[in-house]
């Protein structure tokens, strides 16, 4: 019996060890496995720098949308909304005269506050006095699309990109760029929207979770929209045969 004891006392020490060498002698061995997956998942996934190029795709797109849709308004709703402005201009310029002034005789106020319809060329003046100030934002949101443009060619590059397809992007981002300046929305979003025809060859060389070819299929949607616009209907179905072939 006390010999039992006496081999337990030294048996059980040296099973610990041992346990413990094993155990330390494991771990480092998973670790590295654990950590190469997480890294080559890392590497699998869209840069940043293809999602930022999206995002400011998207921006420059919807200030264009928002241009367009506006023109298409009737010429009455367009004057409604500058009167509307040009009185809220007139209120606001009229409580900082008040509050400098005092208060002013009630008929004075009335014809103060009334705004005067405007004439045509008047209208015309300030609807394009908008429509610069409005291209003048996009024309920043251009540079900023420009910049992160700059910002994933060389990953692109390094991913191996056709090269083909890194010309197309920079030629309808070019195109784009010239529209925005001569304020033409219309000819702005046909470009800005070609650009949705490329990005999914940058989104393939990556595992992305959205379907690239999503963004292929929204190219060719929105563009039969807009050549239908234009009665363009011949180039609609050439659009809608690539379409059919996605």
């Amino acid at each position: 019996m006390n010999i039992m004891r006496s081999l337990y006392r030294v048996i059980l020490p040296i099973l610990i060890l041992l346990s413990l060498l094993s155990f330390g002698s494991c771990s480092p061995q998973k670790k590295p496995d654990l950590q190469k997956s997480q890294k080559e998942a890392e590497e699998k996934k869209p840069p940043d720098e293809l999602d930022k190029l999206k995002d400011s795709i998207k921006k420059v797109e919807k200030s264009l949308e928002a241009i367009h849709e506006e023109s298409k308004k009737p010429m009455f709703m367009q004057q409604e909304k500058i009167e509307m402005q040009a009185a809220e201009e007139g209120k606001k310029q009229e409580g900082e005269q008040g509050s400098q002034s005092g208060e002013q005789g009630g008929e004075q106020q009335k014809q103060q506050a009334q705004i005067p319809k405007l004439t045509p060329e008047q209208l015309k003046m300030k609807l394009e006095q908008e429509k610069y100030k409005k291209f003048g934002s996009i024309k920043k949101d251009v540079l900023e699309l420009h910049s992160a443009w700059n910002s994933y060619e060389a990953k692109a590059i390094s991913d191996f990109a056709m090269q083909t397809t890194i010309n197309d992007f920079e030629s309808a981002l070019n195109n784009l760029t010239k529209t925005v300046e001569v304020q033409d929305a219309y000819l702005g979003l046909l470009e800005v929207n070609q650009l949705y025809k490329y990005l999914p060859d940058f989104y393939m060389l990556y595992e992305s979770k959205v379907p690239p070819d999503l963004d292929r299929l929204r190219f060719a949607a929105k563009k039969i929209m807009l050549l239908s616009e234009k009665q363009n209907f011949t180039g609609a179905n050439d659009v809608l045969l690539y379409f059919e072939n996605i």
